[in-house]
């Protein structure tokens, strides 16, 4: 019979064993981060990593991802700015544009400044864009 948690003596030294501690605390769950293999993944940027979310690449529509990926799958087949570029790049030859992005997005002010740069390098006066 053994007696946990006791002292034993004997003539030359004093040993003492403290008692045994018990937990009733859970070990955290492993949290180990993956890599995302889904080929979703080409159409979306994570926007919060601590909300998993996820930026479309093409509509800017944040979806959730933590519980994987097939509200992701879901919003690729249905969005619509995704769905039209597909059938406008389906219609042109990959020979005439090879090279040229497929996206592109308009935005103003990076049209504005290269109009004011071709301007000032052509020395053309301002009045004359009207």
């Amino acid at each position: 019979m053994t007696n946990v948690g006791t002292t034993y003596a004997t003539s030359e030294n004093t040993v003492s064993t403290p008692p045994p501690t018990i937990s009733n605390e859970m070990p955290p769950p492993h949290t180990k981060k993956r890599k995302n293999r889904s080929e979703v993944w080409k159409h979306f940027i994570v926007s919060s990593e601590e909300e998993q979310k996820a930026s479309c690449k093409y509509c800017d529509t944040k979806i959730k991802y933590n519980n994987g990926t097939s509200s992701m799958h879901a919003h690729v087949s249905r969005c619509l700015v995704y769905k039209r570029q597909r059938t406008l790049s389906s219609t042109t030859s990959v020979e005439e544009h090879v090279g040229s992005p497929l996206i592109v997005k308009f935005d103003q002010e990076a049209i504005r400044r290269a109009m004011v740069k071709m301007f000032i390098n052509m020395e053309i006066p301002f009045r004359k864009v009207e």
